[in-house]
């Protein structure tokens, strides 16, 4: 089983997988920041490098062995929500067209499972992970939230130990929080 936190940032993209055993099986940040000539250009070309850490890490044909968080959209986010919107929406369908189920996963919500706190920043997210899980990736924050969101996928998956905060979060993201 492989557990995939995926953070759809506008700053890079970055996915995470670990194991069932909570193994770093991968990770890999996506840039998306170099601007084409046209929306639907770099769209295509965003969609096209996301297939394609996939298709590297991941046995396509055992999509059933796959437990995906995916960071849901910050409605309180200021600037740029059109883009974001967009490229959220490339990436959801491809993993439809793919049929990877997912969990979409608050921000707010991967937060309070890593930390306690709903509403921790990039530092205090990065320190816990390492203190945590023994992890580091330098000063990319967006591959942090990828392995937050890779340990939510473990805990759909049951495989996790679980603190109650954690245990609260889950129940809430299934609901739908």
């Amino acid at each position: 089983m492989i557990y995939l936190g995926i953070d759809p940032s506008l700053s890079g993209t970055s996915i995470v997988g670990v194991s069932s055993v909570n193994a770093l099986l991968f990770h890999a940040t996506i840039d998306t920041t170099v601007p084409a000539k046209k929306r639907a250009e770099r769209l295509s070309d965003l969609q096209q490098k996301f297939l394609a850490v996939l298709y590297h890490h991941i046995d396509m044909r055992a999509t059933d062995d796959l437990t995906v968080a995916l960071e849901g959209y910050s409605f309180g986010s200021t600037g740029k929500k059109e883009t974001l919107a967009e490229w959220g929406g490339v990436l959801r369908l491809s993993l439809y067209d793919l049929g990877i189920k997912y969990t979409e996963i608050p921000p707010k919500s991967m937060k309070k499972f890593i930390t306690n706190n709903g509403n921790a920043n990039k530092v205090l997210i990065a320190t816990s992970i390492q203190r945590i899980y023994g992890v580091e990736f330098g000063g990319n924050d967006n591959e942090y939230d990828a392995y937050g969101l890779a340990q939510v996928a473990r805990g759909i998956g049951g495989v996790a130990e679980l603190f109650e905060y954690q245990k609260e979060v889950l129940l809430n993201c299934v609901k739908g929080e």
